[in-house]
């Protein structure tokens, strides 16, 4: 199991929740970026003639006229792009209603503009009503998609949008979610293998989502929802009442187990697409020793780091290569959105200058504080918590892991 302390973790979740909102309503909205739209003066005119033309259709067909719903649809949109959210809501779900009431209950007509709608929830930070959005265009497109690559990408959308949900915290009992994603991913992976194959491209974002779930489930803080569960059964007569933390209390003990599963499936899927000794076959197996250090399993993450250089010796360029990957300490896991530390920055860009080194271990030691800026000392504190308990993939020397001294890095505090 992970040896960072709960009060780190609950830390690091804080901090995902954080960049969890922005996050999640930029990824939406990119469905308005993806065309550039009409001048501002050409909108507005196209805006009044979506709205007479649906004047026309009730008028003359009622209010489920058949041609109703691509009208509906289209002012939707055009309200979206010009930032009039509300509006657009709302016409994309009385689009919704009359696909229901025409075409039925799960028709796919729906998809588009549910897509639509849950982009102008998220812009409006109403993450409650987009949740419940997501849930049913999964149901439908579940409904709709033929197996295999359509069904898979249906599943990862529903699977990363539980991801954001748990980094948003919608609910108390957040790590459900993580149960979910990896669910959800998993299936993904098993409807890709039927499609394309066991190793093709295609299976890998599924699998890095998988083992991030793992970190994510692995390391959740679980002091917290065990003091509840210990109220609850004070309440039941000493018996358990949540079977869903049951349920996670089972993941969280195969998750070691899985998270390795995993990991070597990356390497096998990137030795297949790239040849063995290949650059990415290096990095899976870099990922594949972190995941083994993360649990304190050092001799394994050794055997993996020292075969990830066996795979680049062959090259060239070798000595860069591995400088590359194990030259400098990596913070663990090397996933951008597991990070519990915000972004480093260029030293001129941060007002927060940290100083420390990292053992053959990974461990940090030697933290000190190096700028004299005038910055909210709970703030840094906080961050230097934070940096104190990461785990780092160690530097690597030809006889093994080594202690890497004066590491520098800058963060910018608000």
């Amino acid at each position: 199991m992970s040896r960072r302390p709960c009060q780190l973790a609950c830390a690091g979740i804080l901090s995902l929740a954080a960049a969890a909102a922005p996050a999640a309503a930029e990824q939406a909205l990119a469905l308005n970026a993806a065309a550039s739209g009409p001048s501002a003066a050409e909108a507005r005119r196209d805006a009044a003639d979506y709205r007479a033309a649906i004047r026309e259709l009730e008028s003359s067909g009622g209010a489920y006229a058949d041609q109703l719903g691509e009208h509906l649809g289209g002012l939707g949109i055009n309200l979206q792009r010009r930032g009039k959210h509300r509006e657009a809501v709302e016409l994309f779900k009385r689009g919704v209603h009359l696909a229901r009431i025409n075409e039925g209950l799960y028709c796919p007509q729906q998809i588009p503009l549910l897509e639509r709608e849950i982009a102008s929830h998220l812009a409006l930070r109403d993450y409650e009503a987009a949740d419940e959005r997501e849930l049913y265009l999964y149901r439908v497109q579940m409904q709709n998609l033929d197996a295999g690559a359509e069904r898979a990408q249906a599943l990862m959308r529903q699977a990363d949008w539980q991801y954001n949900a748990f980094r948003l915290g919608l609910e108390r009992d957040n790590y459900t979610r993580l149960m979910t994603a990896w669910d959800l991913n998993a299936q993904a992976v098993n409807e890709l293998g039927r499609d394309s194959g066991r190793y093709s491209v295609q299976m890998l974002p599924p699998l890095h989502n998988m083992l991030r779930a793992q970190y994510l489930i692995s390391d959740y803080n679980m002091a917290m929802i065990e003091t509840q569960a210990q109220y609850a059964m004070v309440g039941n007569g000493g018996f358990p009442q949540d079977p869903q933390l049951s349920r996670f209390n089972l993941y969280r003990a195969q998750s070691y187990r899985k998270g390795e599963s995993v990991a070597e499936m990356l390497y096998e899927v990137e030795s297949a697409l790239h040849g063995p000794g290949s650059e990415p076959a290096a990095q899976a197996l870099a990922v594949y020793g972190d995941w083994e250090l993360f649990h304190g399993q050092r001799r394994a993450a050794a055997e993996r780091y020292r075969a990830a250089v066996g795979e680049l010796l062959p090259h060239d360029d070798a000595e860069a290569k591995i400088e590359a990957l194990f030259g400098e300490p990596v913070e663990i896991p090397d996933n951008d959105a597991v990070r519990y530390l915000p972004p480093a920055v260029d030293p001129q860009q941060g007002n927060l200058l940290l100083r420390f080194s990292v053992s053959d271990t990974g461990r940090v030691h030697h933290l000190e504080r190096i700028d004299d800026n005038d910055i909210d000392r709970s703030s840094a504190n906080r961050i230097m918590r934070i940096l104190r308990g990461t785990l780092f993939r160690p530097r690597l020397a030809a006889q093994g892991p080594v202690d890497a001294e004066g590491i520098t890095r800058a963060y910018a505090i608000n």
